[in-house]
């Protein structure tokens, strides 16, 4: 009980997401995969309808207190508008699927999440196409851990 809090509770984090959850749970714990990627993909999607409703609220108070917060969402939003506009004017709604689905840094549901702020994408649009990224990136870094513990296995 106590492992699979900890694999819920690390994939909500804003940089370890699913990226960090995953090997946790399939590596240091050894728990079964298909246990790791539900908790993980139940985890980090947590966050999001949270983030999606106060994000406003949240940069409001930001801006009328400025602090190093204020400094960090407002460098976020300016690169994700100053990397992502032209990707976000191409492929459209298409495009946040892609950006929470690539398990990179900077990428996946928190990014995901502010991007759907930054270019305005409603609410009701924005969370099916942020879960279906995470779905989609859930099952990639399965898939990377299982094959780097079974290479890694073939190795000793």
């Amino acid at each position: 009980m106590l492992d699979s809090l900890k694999i819920l509770l690390s994939a909500m984090t804003p940089i370890g997401e699913l990226r960090f959850s995953i090997p946790l749970g399939i590596i240091t714990l050894d728990m079964v995969w298909y246990k790791v990627l539900l908790l993980s993909i139940a985890g980090n999607i947590v966050p999001v309808p949270i983030l999606l409703v106060t994000i406003d609220r949240i940069n409001n108070v930001l801006q009328a207190h400025p602090n190093v917060l204020t400094k960090f969402l407002n460098w976020r939003a300016d690169n994700i508008r100053k990397y992502y506009s032209s990707k976000w004017e191409k492929y459209g709604l298409v495009f946040l699927v892609i950006l929470v689905a690539i398990p990179l840094p900077f990428t996946g549901a928190w990014t995901g999440s502010v991007a759907a702020w930054v270019f305005r994408i409603p609410k009701r649009k924005a969370i099916p196409l942020i879960v279906l990224g995470i779905i989609i990136s859930g099952l990639i870094v399965t898939f990377i851990t299982i094959s780097g513990t079974n290479i890694g296995s073939l190795l000793k």
